[in-house]
């Protein structure tokens, strides 16, 4: 991960179920005493893990994606509409149960994790925003952190900052972290930085420990 020690701010994308090596710069930053601000000011990027994450499912890589309301216009993350008639929420769970349901600790989570999924929440920023809630408390971390209020590009941001909001690629994937157990990881071998919800069904309580690696 990038040396953040002479940094003094942080800036993050907002994603869904981020992956492992966006929670591990989390902490990162969070144990260092870095200002933590989340973009919510930018356009929506397509193809980006803003809308999507990766899953070992039982056939290998799996790629989840909320489908988002189309619009003829330039469109604001901030503004961006979940398409909730396709029952997406149906499809990605049970997706998670067929790929985890045997892992140590889906059980552990299954119940508060469901509660909040099923939401219908409209606003894919705000859906995301509870989403990252829920997984810093399971985490046992607190992110205290500020929003954006305009856009500023990298070459424009304080020299004091990290720019974070181009560095999970879902095109060019990190290969981040050490082998852990995984579900399916004797058929297929180990898949690295997957959504943090592979970390945390796996390992649990130790997901902390791995992140800090």
């Amino acid at each position: 991960m990038l040396n953040t020690l002479h940094k003094d701010i942080a800036l993050f994308p907002i994603f869904y179920f981020p992956p492992i090596s966006w929670w591990a710069a989390m902490v990162e930053c969070l144990k260092n005493d870095i200002h933590i601000l989340l973009e919510v000011q930018e356009n929506f990027p397509k193809q980006t893990y803003r809308n999507r994450m990766e899953i070992y499912g039982a056939n290998g890589l799996l790629v989840l994606s909320i489908p988002i309301q189309k619009s003829d216009t330039s469109r604001k993350y901030a503004a961006t509409q979940v398409c909730n008639r396709e029952n997406w929420q149906m499809i990605h769970w049970k997706s998670l149960e067929y790929a985890y349901r045997a892992s140590p600790y889906f059980e552990f989570y299954e119940n508060k994790l469901k509660s909040v999924f099923f939401s219908n929440q409209k606003s894919l920023l705000t859906f995301n925003l509870e989403m990252i809630t829920v997984i810093a408390e399971f985490l046992s971390i607190k992110i205290p952190f500020t929003t954006t209020t305009s856009y500023t590009l990298g070459c424009d941001l304080h020299s004091g900052a990290l720019d974070y909001r181009d560095y999970f690629s879902a095109k060019e994937k990190l290969h981040w972290g050490k082998p852990y157990t995984q579900v399916f990881g004797e058929k297929f071998g180990f898949l690295p930085n997957l959504s943090i919800l592979d970390l945390l069904f796996c390992k649990g309580p130790q997901a902390k420990d791995y992140l800090n690696q």
